[in-house]
């Protein structure tokens, strides 16, 4: 026997239409697959993954992301654009890469390059350029006012599978790739016991806070590569809607008129400099 189906009363149906509206606006304000509405006072949450690069950004020995990128981000950029920025990491740059383009994360920290820009979004203005850099011994020759016409006869120390300027493989030297969470220690060591002539940097001022908080910083000391600065961005995953972008933009640029990045970094300079050496 069949059963009548007893209509909807209508006010209960438009109930029920404002309620399912509620919840597909509640799931429209989510902007990327890896976005959740449980931020703070429920606002989408932009997942930044970094890699450690002091003094933009780190772990603190608490484990928690710091640096002046990090606070940027979180206490500058994100108001203005709605969002909470929940900070991944720190993360090895190569799986870095791979977590964004796998979408598990909905932005990170990096330079330009052609092969980057093929599988990221850039926003139109950097937030800070880098200074290339190079650590060499106390006792070298080596200055920001007298640097060598070739590097050929050098060894350069770097990290494994991390972005380096074109000029280092350009110049002819030879590159010794340390590998771990404890690379940038490991070159200053092999720098300061003579085993190679400089290590490279992709900045002068993360180079200083690594100097500072290593237990070689009486015999090495950093100088200036003579290139030109390198732009930092806050690159976006390639299906991040051009919005999202777009609103990141015009944050940047409001904060920029007000907020000073280098006094921010300066700030951070000290602070990773005082904090505990790694064991």
């Amino acid at each position: 026997m069949r059963v009548p189906v007893r209509p909807i009363p209508f006010p209960l149906a438009c109930i029920a239409g404002i309620l399912l509206c509620i919840l597909l606006l509640s799931g429209s304000r989510t902007f990327a697959a890896s976005a959740s509405v449980a931020g703070q006072e429920g606002k989408p949450i932009l997942r930044v993954g970094y890699f450690q690069l002091p003094p933009h950004a780190y772990a603190d020995p608490q484990g928690k992301a710091t640096g002046a990128a990090v606070e940027l981000l979180t206490k500058h950029i994100a108001p203005a654009m709605g969002v909470t920025v929940e900070m991944v990491g720190p993360i090895p740059l190569p799986r870095l890469k791979s977590e964004a383009t796998a979408r598990t994360l909905d932005a990170l920290l990096l330079v330009h390059t052609p092969d980057y820009e093929t599988r990221f979004s850039y926003p139109a203005q950097p937030f800070w350029s880098m200074a290339p850099a190079l650590a060499v011994a106390t006792t070298s020759t080596i200055t920001d006012t007298a640097f060598p016409p070739s590097l050929s006869a050098l060894t350069i120390g770097y990290v494994s599978n991390a972005w380096i300027h074109p000029s280092i493989p350009q110049s002819g030297a030879r590159i010794d790739f340390a590998t771990g969470i404890n690379a940038d220690q490991s070159n200053l060591h092999k720098l300061a016991s003579g085993r190679i002539n400089a290590v490279f940097s992709t900045d002068f001022c993360s180079l200083q806070c690594t100097i500072l908080h290593s237990r070689f910083k009486e015999h090495v000391r950093p100088v200036h590569l003579p290139v030109a600065p390198e732009p930092i961005y806050t690159v976006f995953r390639k299906d991040m809607p051009r919005d999202i972008i777009t609103r990141y933009e015009n944050a940047l640029q409001q904060t920029l008129r007000t907020t000073s990045y280098k006094a921010m970094q300066e700030r951070y300079i000290r602070a990773f400099a005082d904090s505990p050496l790694p064991q």
